[in-house]
């Protein structure tokens, strides 16, 4: 999958999260940053001009370096006990899951289980709005009834836009699902 943008390439590099194939990058950028970053790069790390940088990116208006990265092995679906784990049922905004994503690692829910029509998380958009929050939480993909059905013990709650409970009025739950979508 690629990644674009300092900070995103940075941070996805640090954690060692994704192996990085290949990285696109502009001179003065790579003389900036911490050589600790990418000294182990070796031939995966290729010096560019803007133009070609340009031709190379996603966006309207490149950032300074470009990168490809090897996606995850999917992992086994994620034990349930003491922790909060987020489904999400047929997210299809970009944006949106890369925002779920990015917020659900700030408070630190480190487990997301997607339904199979949710958008892919390696998709370009959704990779650069989780802010590299992809690194720090695991996103897997299934069939949502038979996975509930699999874990009918678990406390479950849904997300509603009206005749919901606040968050505020809710004790906190370790060992939960929250269902949005």
């Amino acid at each position: 999958f690629v990644a674009e943008g300092p900070k995103v390439i940075l941070e996805l590099l640090g954690d060692g999260s994704f192996n990085c194939s290949a990285l696109y990058a502009l001179a003065q950028w790579v003389d900036s940053i911490d050589n600790n970053h990418i000294s182990n790069l070796g031939n995966r790390l290729t010096i560019v001009e803007s133009f070609e940088l340009e031709k190379i990116a996603n966006y309207m208006t490149p950032n300074a370096a470009v990168a490809v990265f090897e996606k995850k092995q999917q992992k086994l679906l994620p034990e349930l006990q003491n922790e909060i784990t987020l489904l999400l049922d047929n997210i299809q905004d970009t944006g949106n899951l890369g925002t779920i994503i990015r917020t659900a690692d700030w408070f630190g829910i480190k487990q997301i289980v997607c339904s199979e029509n949710t958008v892919d998380m390696y998709n370009s958009k959704v990779v650069q709005s989780t802010m590299a929050s992809l690194g720090r939480v695991s996103v897997v993909y299934t069939d949502l009834l038979t996975w509930l059905n699999q874990n009918p013990s678990i406390i479950k709650y849904a997300t509603v836009v009206e005749d919901g409970v606040s968050l505020k009025q809710m004790n906190k739950k370790d060992g939960c699902i929250v269902m949005i979508g």
